[in-house]
């Protein structure tokens, strides 16, 4: 079936016609017209100083744009050393300790096969992963891809995952922690997965609960809506749609707490970056706003 979207371009309006459901069109810019769950175009202005809609299907969503080179220089490796991440890589101890406990709840539903990872960064979670699972990574951040494949020896591509061709290869996980919030398109990502995955397969995410009570409570002050890099905030509600959308089942969905580094907490709260590099220490805390989702693929989707 084909979709019809009237957006708004300066002071001219057009009608698109969108053979994807729920596309984002790119004109001039990355700009994002139609709700990724639902796949309308009916939202309303929620933080206009921060260019953040609420579709009325509830899902909240960046409506900024970037083109394709102002992504890449988002997540260069300034991104992981001093820009969102104070020092991701001298925080792979702490950042582990969480990536155990994620792959503790993985080994609980499936424990051995072949693993896909979207948004390796720079492998700290695929280099557990592949004491029990054959594994292969997407990384969007070049120089991180580099280092998972020149330090740690792992398969991590930073090609386009959506539009590259993986012939055969079926996987039975696939897993995406800290990653959906950031994708312009997160829906691309979802119907590439579907097939990329096994019948009864396993789709595991990681991201912030938007419908929790912290950000109910501190509204556009929540740590994690911090646009451009997060473009996405679900909620239990418009994952689960979302996903549904894709012949995904929600089997279940956890609040777990985090290991924090005492460096990541000083560089968010008092923006010392330079400064919190030189901080040790970390320390577990949950404010139950992070879901993890883990879905169960029902059966192949077919666009209609």
């Amino acid at each position: 079936m084909t979709r019809v979207f009237k957006i708004g371009l300066g002071n001219s309006t057009q009608t698109l016609h969108s053979l994807s459901w729920a596309e984002i069109i790119y004109i001039e810019n990355v700009f994002m017209i139609t709700c990724v769950v639902c796949g309308e175009s009916d939202s309303e202005i929620l933080y206009p100083s921060l260019k953040i809609n609420r579709c009325r299907c509830g899902h909240i969503y960046y409506t900024g744009g970037l083109g394709e080179e102002e992504i890449k220089n988002l997540y260069s490796e300034d991104y992981f050393m001093g820009g969102e991440y104070a020092d991701y890589k001298n925080d792979k101890n702490v950042i582990q300790r969480n990536f155990r406990n994620r792959l503790k709840v993985v080994k609980r539903y499936i424990s051995n096969g072949k693993l896909l990872e979207i948004g390796s960064a720079y492998g700290f979670f695929l280099d557990l992963a592949r004491e029990i699972f054959d594994v292969i990574g997407y990384e969007m951040c070049s120089e991180a891809a580099e280092c998972a494949r020149s330090e740690l020896k792992l398969d991590v591509r930073d090609t386009d995952f959506v539009k590259e061709n993986l012939g055969n290869k079926i996987f039975d996980v696939v897993c995406l922690w800290d990653c959906i919030e950031h994708l312009p398109s997160p829906q691309l990502f979802i119907e590439k997965i579907n097939t990329l995955l096994k019948l009864g397969g396993y789709l595991f995410i990681t991201t912030g609960d938007i419908g929790s009570l912290l950000p109910r409570i501190q509204g556009k002050a929540w740590r994690l809506i911090h646009p451009p890099t997060h473009v996405h905030y679900f909620s239990r509600k418009s994952i689960t749609n979302l996903l549904k959308h894709f012949q995904f089942e929600v089997i279940e969905v956890r609040y777990p707490g985090i290991w924090r580094s005492n460096r990541q907490l000083v560089a968010e709260l008092f923006k010392l970056k330079k400064l919190a590099r030189y901080i040790p220490g970390c320390f577990w805390l949950n404010t139950f706003d992070i879901m993890e989702v883990i879905a169960k693929k029902k059966e192949d989707y077919r666009r209609k």
